[in-house]
């Protein structure tokens, strides 16, 4: 074996290769991880909205029938909607992002930054008021509701934590590096 820093674990390792931890691998590893996300967001939520339509003679039995509740269901209806909505147009942004990324254009990068910045604070004001409609309407808080708390929440973290990997490969880009494959003009 040689002296120094050579070793030939080191060689065969992964870290050489194609499993290396750099920006563009954590960005387009968060971008599927949104994607993800959002397609199970719009899966809940649709069910949530299923729920909430074909539940009416239940509502009428315990007396839902008033005109305040009437209008705390109108705006619940409105905030789930726009929920969906906002993961639609996230679905559209993070593709476009995953172009980004795998073309390295600085402008779907962007574009993609401040979409979902705004997206998601017009979800977290959707969220509020949703779940303070139900708190209205049921006295409290029921298991959906504190699960689908705990859902966005963790969804918060994991957005939180992509924005950053995802700014980390735009500062790259626009310092000038690149994953592109250099191409030799003298052979």
């Amino acid at each position: 074996m040689k002296v120094g820093s050579y070793s030939p674990m080191k060689e065969r390792s992964c870290w050489n290769s194609w499993c290396r931890f750099d920006p563009r691998f954590a960005a387009l590893t968060s971008a599927f991880i949104i994607l993800d996300m959002s397609i199970l967001a719009i899966l809940l939520y649709g069910w949530k909205v299923l729920v909430d339509v074909y539940w009416q003679p239940e509502k009428e039995a315990e007396g839902y029938n008033s005109v305040l509740s009437r209008r705390y269901y109108y705006g619940l209806q409105t905030s789930q909607f726009v929920l969906l909505s906002t993961h639609f147009v996230i679905l559209f942004l993070t593709t476009i992002l995953i172009v980004g990324v795998i073309k390295e254009k600085l402008h779907f990068i962007f574009s993609w930054l401040v979409g979902f910045v705004a997206l998601i604070c017009l979800e977290t004001v959707c969220m509020i008021y949703s779940v303070v409609l139900i708190a209205h309407m049921h006295n409290g808080f029921d298991a959906l509701v504190k699960a689908e708390l705990g859902f966005f929440s963790s969804r918060f973290l994991v957005n939180g934590l992509a924005i950053y990997s995802i700014v980390g490969f735009y500062k790259e880009l626009t310092a000038g590096r690149t994953w592109k494959p250099h191409i030799n003009d003298l052979l």
